[in-house]
């Protein structure tokens, strides 16, 4: 059935771009939560880190060793909107319910970092929902990082603006930018 509607204007939206606010590093060196083709490549990158890293360290691990398997499972997920938030508890879960049957000694390893420039996460929704969310990851070994201003994104890591007006290297096997969406040209 075909029908017809009218109208004064059409107007066609067709997409728009991952908002990076120019962080040096971020297209590079991110992964993004916008299409499946993203999604793939995440799911890529967590299950290789595991797997990589079992291959490559077979044996009891050293103090050098664990220091490089932390670095290799550290997940930072930047943007404490519903998106990032979402995927990092989705992370959480995926490491404790599932890697932690396949991989037990690395799985105790990962850490899920989840940063917001802002005050809170979830700004967006009510305070309690925030709260809640905040005590939540609390329990579950999230560690949420406010205030955090990124100065760039590498191969290694975040690199985050400390008080003191330097930066430290937030170590991390996997970066995922989700700030929001910005219009394109």
């Amino acid at each position: 059935r075909t029908y017809s509607i009218g109208y004064d204007y059409l107007v066609v939206a067709v997409g728009s771009y991952n908002a990076t606010y120019g962080t040096e590093g971020v297209k590079e060196n991110a992964l993004f939560l916008k299409d499946v083709s993203d999604a793939r490549a995440i799911r890529w990158k967590i299950l290789s880190a595991f797997e990589g890293t079992n291959a490559a360290y077979p044996q009891p691990l050293s103090k050098e060793d664990e220091e490089q398997v932390r670095a290799r499972l550290g997940f930072v997920v930047v943007g404490g909107g519903p998106t990032g938030a979402e995927f990092a508890a989705e992370l959480h879960d995926l490491i404790r319910q599932d890697l932690t049957k396949i991989y037990p000694r690395l799985a105790r390893l990962a850490s899920i970092k989840l940063l917001d420039a802002g005050k809170s996460i979830l700004s967006s929704f009510d305070k309690g929902l925030a709260e809640y969310a905040m005590q939540k990851f609390a329990r579950d070994g999230i560690e949420v990082v406010l205030n955090a201003r990124i100065n760039s994104v590498t191969d290694q890591g975040v690199w985050v603006q400390n008080p003191h007006g330097g930066a430290e290297l937030m170590r991390a096997g996997m970066v995922v930018w989700s700030t929001g969406i910005t219009e394109i040209g």
